[in-house]
């Protein structure tokens, strides 16, 4: 009775767990697919305005460079949490607390 008592402990405690990283793991791909659409809408529009003359050369190879620096930003440090601990929206110093700015 306590081997089965002990073996079913044992089974929740494995299964609890292999569910909280399941779960991790699937946002952060999540995370990682949105990124890499919102990446690729970004380059898309650089090489539109490049076409259509509304951006230089220069300009679009800088902003190019910089959606390269961002991608391995990204790959590095993953994401920041948006706004977990931030004031937040509404929570800061204008004019609805009666300031003026």
């Amino acid at each position: 009775m306590k081997k089965i008592v002990f073996i079913l402990a044992l089974v929740l405690t494995l299964g609890a767990g292999s569910i909280f990283v399941l779960a991790e793991s699937t946002e952060d791909s999540r995370l990682f697919d949105w990124h890499k659409e919102r990446m690729d809408y970004r380059r898309e529009g650089l090489e539109d305005a490049l076409d259509n003359g509304d951006i230089s050369q220069d300009e679009y190879n800088s902003w190019s460079e910089h959606f390269d620096y961002m991608e391995e930003f990204h790959e590095k440090n993953d994401f920041q949490r948006f706004n977990r601990y931030g004031r937040g929206m509404g929570y800061g110093y204008g004019r609805c607390h009666g300031r003026r700015p």
